[in-house]
């Protein structure tokens, strides 16, 4: 569960919150890469609150920050001397294998810190049970993974062809392809919360 939820913090934070202007903010100051690095230690203390207050997460959470820095260094270092490449696909492929990496290797070191429990009967049980559900990290990961990181997969492909290439998503696509994982995602969610309902005293 702890990988799954570092995964999902790293797709809101990497994707979803990370807007072209500061992608270019990273590239010109090392102040980019730092409030960059901060949105991840944010989101990620966000997504584990119900977890809170414990050291160990938030030490791994800050691990992960700063990790996340040294790799986008590389990253932007190797974009920045075109003698050494031109294929960003490559290097954004590169660049995401080392924050997985990073994030499996993190999440082994928590496994231990969480454990499927309620923190009472009724609906505060109810909730945390659907928490620590693996329906749910994963169904968030893959709508991100369907729409935006897949249209930043393809400017990427774009900009080995035109290194100019300006980042534009094709947003009536996203919406389809949004629907569709939605749809997929909210039918399992509704057989996973209808079994842990039926598995908590004083839901149904």
């Amino acid at each position: 569960m702890p990988t799954l939820y570092l995964l999902l913090a790293h797709g809101i934070s990497d994707f979803l919150l990370q807007p072209q202007k500061l992608v270019k903010w990273k590239h010109d100051t090392y102040k980019g890469l730092i409030l960059h690095s901060f949105i991840h230690f944010v989101v990620g203390l966000m997504i584990f609150l119900p977890y809170m207050p414990n050291f160990k997460v938030v030490g791994a959470l800050f691990g992960v920050s700063v990790a996340h820095i040294g790799i986008d260094m590389m990253k932007i270092y190797f974009e920045e001397h075109k003698d050494r490449t031109k294929n960003y696909l490559f290097l954004f492929l590169v660049d995401q294998f080392a924050h997985l990496v990073v994030i499996l290797f993190v999440g082994f070191l928590l496994t231990g810190e969480f454990v499927h429990y309620r923190l009472a009967d009724g609906f505060l049980g109810f909730i945390m049970q659907i928490y620590n559900h693996a329906a749910l990290p994963i169904g968030l990961i893959l709508i991100i993974m369907a729409t935006y990181a897949y249209e930043i997969f393809i400017y990427q492909c774009q900009r080995d062809v035109h290194e100019k290439a300006k980042f534009n998503p094709n947003r009536s696509q996203m919406l389809k392809r949004l629907i569709i994982t939605s749809i997929i995602f909210t039918l399992f969610l509704i057989f996973g919360i209808y079994t842990i309902a039926a598995h908590t005293p004083g839901v149904l």
